[in-house]
C-alpha cells in the first residue's frame, strides 16, 4: 500500500480559496523548433525556484521545486496540520511564456491524528499561503497580467 493512499484529498471545485494564479512573461530566448520532451520547458524550474524562494524568506517549509511528471514543475509547503502543494504548468504562444500556478491542501494521515481533521480544504494555512504566493508574484516588475482565481472560477472560464 503506497503512502499516498493515506493522504486525503479534498475537493476542490467548491472552494473559495484563489488558488490559481496565471501570469506572462515576454519570451525573451524562444525555442523555435528545438525538440524537448513534455513537461520540460527551461523557463518552469526558474520561475518555481523564484517562488519557493520567496516562499522561504517569509518562513514558510518549502521542499525543492522539481520537475513532474504530468507538470512542468512542483514542490510542497508543509504546515503542521496540511500540506499544500504547489504545481507550475508552462505554455508558449504569441511572443508569451504563459505559467499557471495552482495550490491544493492535502493531510496526511498523521496530520490527521495529530492535528484537527480538516473537513474542507479551506483552511487558513491555504489561504494565507496563496496571499503570499500573490505578493510574491506581484512584485516581480516582469510579470505581465497577474491574475488569481479560484478552481471554480478556473472551470467557468476554460
Amino acid at each position: 500500500m503506497s503512502i499516498f493512499m493515506l493522504r486525503k484529498r479534498f475537493s476542490v471545485r467548491d472552494s473559495q480559496t484563489r488558488s490559481c494564479f496565471s501570469f506572462k512573461l515576454p519570451d525573451t530566448r524562444p525555442l523555435g523548433g528545438l525538440k524537448r520532451a513534455s513537461f520540460r520547458d527551461p523557463a518552469a524550474l526558474p520561475m518555481l525556484q523564484q517562488i519557493a524562494e520567496g516562499l522561504d524568506a517569509e518562513g514558510y517549509e518549502v521542499s525543492k521545486p522539481k520537475p513532474g511528471k504530468a507538470c512542468h514543475g512542483f514542490c510542497r509547503v508543509k504546515f503542521p496540520e496540511v500540506e499544500i502543494a504547489v504545481v507550475l504548468l508552462v505554455r508558449r504562444r504569441k511572443g508569451k511564456v504563459e505559467f499557471e500556478l495552482l495550490t491544493w491542501p492535502s493531510q496526511s494521515l498523521r496530520q490527521r491524528f495529530v492535528g484537527r481533521a480538516l473537513s474542507s480544504p479551506d483552511c487558513k494555512e491555504w489561504s494565507e499561503l496563496c496571499s503570499a504566493i500573490n505578493s510574491i508574484l506581484a512584485r516581480n516588475s516582469q510579470l505581465e497580467s497577474l491574475v488569481s482565481t479560484t478552481f471554480s472560477d478556473k472551470e467557468s472560464s476554460g
